[in-house]
């Protein structure tokens, strides 16, 4: 029992669960806008590199 509240405690023992054969519902949110998928054609390289400047010993 827990001294505080007066509620019992216990514990579950469940087999592993394989996270990635689980089905989730999809979610609109976390969809990718058009925007994001026109910005996505970019290279890694160059994504967010626009204010760095290069500088040649």
């Amino acid at each position: 029992r827990d001294e505080l509240t007066g509620d019992k405690l216990g514990r579950i023992h469940m087999d592993k669960q394989d996270i990635y054969a689980m089905q989730s519902r999809r979610v609109k949110a976390l969809r990718k806008t058009p925007a994001d998928l026109k910005n996505s054609g970019k290279s890694d390289e160059d994504a967010g590199d626009d204010d760095v400047l290069e500088m040649e010993d």
